[in-house]
């Protein structure tokens, strides 16, 4: 079972019921890649007339981050494994977070 969040203010896009355990979810997308050719994902929240930061990702009460990049490959990452605060490259230690 899935639900949805439609009001920005909330730190979380999906909330996921699965095996009796409810998981906040946030999503991200990207396109971007490093210099080296993995996939980087923003984690901060930028916003305002000058982008100031807000918050990011490892500040917020979720339990997960769903990345989904271009060529369509899915991520689902413990917030716990990630200690970055700006950007997350996927690179091989994330690959055990792909969904296949």
């Amino acid at each position: 079972r899935y639900g949805v969040n439609l009001d920005d203010p909330e730190n979380y896009d999906l909330i996921v019921d699965k095996d009796n355990s409810i998981k906040k979810v946030q999503v991200k997308s990207t396109s971007c890649r490093t210099k080296y050719g993995s996939y980087q994902v923003s984690l901060k929240s930028c916003g305002g007339t000058k982008g100031k930061t807000y918050k990011t990702v490892i500040e917020t009460n979720i339990d997960e981050l769903f990345i989904l990049t271009e060529n369509m490959n899915m991520y689902i990452i413990p917030i716990k494994q990630i200690k970055n605060k700006s950007t997350l490259s996927i690179c091989d230690i994330y690959e055990k977070y792909r969904v296949l």
